[in-house]
């Protein structure tokens, strides 16, 4: 491990390439502890790994170690690279669904009950709505005029989103109590093609940081709202039917999604909005975050207005 060469990284993690003593390509990833969780986040990925692996589980890095004292894991080198939007196929979508499904099955494994909720799992649709709520109210406890002004445009859409989970909630009789443990499964939580690695049309899922037990519908509207690689509109009806079916859920899970998306497109607009709650932070860097959520915001209301998601459900409760 003498020579490390820097890869791109993320925000809260630096990725460096090294060797293992076989002379082997490994990762190290170093955790940055933004918030103070970089140990705690450390740990979480490297056991649900570890987990994972055991219960032979091939399309992850494989854990190697970690040292808590440097913040840092090692784990093996995998292929690939990220796929862009316009190129992800039904095949892909299969392959994230099988990839769910076996997460399904070890969910009732006795080592299971090891893992913690994930992050900001939401087992209620109250807890939804809160969720939200305190992202929000982080964000208007900032003094960037920009983002004030910003925050202030939002407030429509943000009631609007309620009120269209609210709707759905009502118009299919959501349960409001707690999600049972037997329709809950294991989620690394950031989750979409923003963490997958393809290689020869193989698909191999990264970033477990967030790993935990998790409300399967929550899963779906993230991988199927995350902004930076998002699976195209036309094959948003195929993920919903292929990933339902792999959780073995149908009616109660489509009705569930129904009231989730709204409330989850909008936590993502707070969500890059992220680089104003850390310093610090470039002034250019949140100006281009703002132009991002902007952008997101606007077709956002554009799906509210023309009823996009309901169109998704029902196309996929049609085998589309």
């Amino acid at each position: 491990m003498a020579r490390l060469r820097r890869l791109k990284g993320g925000r809260n993690h630096r990725i460096f390439l090294a060797k293992d003593p076989a002379n082997q390509d490994m990762i190290v990833k170093e955790y940055t502890a933004i918030r103070g969780d970089g140990q705690a986040r450390l740990v979480n990925e490297f056991e649900s790994l570890s987990f994972l692996w055991k219960k032979g589980i091939r399309c992850i890095p494989k854990p190697i170690g970690m040292e808590l004292q440097k913040n840092t894991g090692r784990y093996g080198y995998l292929p690939g690279r990220l796929i862009e939007s316009y190129r992800i196929r039904r095949s892909h979508l299969d392959a994230v669904a099988a990839f769910f499904a076996r997460l399904k099955r070890l969910s009732s494994c006795k080592e299971a009950g090891f893992f913690s909720p994930a992050a900001e799992a939401c087992f209620t649709l109250d807890r939804y709505e809160k969720v939200l709520s305190e992202r929000r109210r982080r964000l208007t406890r900032q003094k960037d005029r920009r983002l004030r002004l910003f925050l202030a445009r939002l407030e429509s859409l943000d009631t609007l989103a309620r009120l269209q989970a609210h709707s759905a909630a009502s118009r299919f009789r959501v349960s409001r109590s707690i999600l049972p443990q037997r329709r809950r499964i294991l989620s690394p939580s950031d989750v979409g093609f923003h963490n997958i690695l393809v290689a020869n049309e193989k698909l191999f899922f990264i970033d477990f940081e967030y790993f935990g037990w998790d409300d399967p519908t929550k899963t779906a509207s993230d991988f199927l709202l995350q902004p930076d690689r998002p699976i195209p509109s036309e094959l948003a009806p195929y993920f919903i039917r292929v990933f339902s079916s792999a959780i073995g859920e149908k009616d109660s899970f489509y009705a569930r999604l129904a009231v989730t998306l709204p409330i989850l497109g909008m936590k993502w607009i707070y969500i890059m909005l992220n680089t104003f709650l850390y310093k610090p932070q470039a002034s250019s860097h949140r100006a281009i975050q703002l132009r991002k959520a902007g952008r997101y915001a606007d077709r956002l209301e554009r799906a509210f207005r023309t009823g996009v998601f309901t169109s998704w459900i029902q196309l996929s409760r049609k085998g589309a």
